[in-house]
């Protein structure tokens, strides 16, 4: 349920971020995008 939630608020985000969580090895890896405010 969790990992829906971060997935539903990130596709709000213009532009939307992401999150990959995942297998390397034997080690679990979590990444997570954030887009950077537009400059003005």
């Amino acid at each position: 349920m969790g990992h829906r939630n971060l997935e539903e608020r990130l596709a709000l985000m213009k532009p939307p971020g992401r999150f990959r969580i995942g297998r390397e090895g034997e080690r679990t890896v979590a990444e997570l995008w954030l887009p950077l405010p537009e400059r003005g």
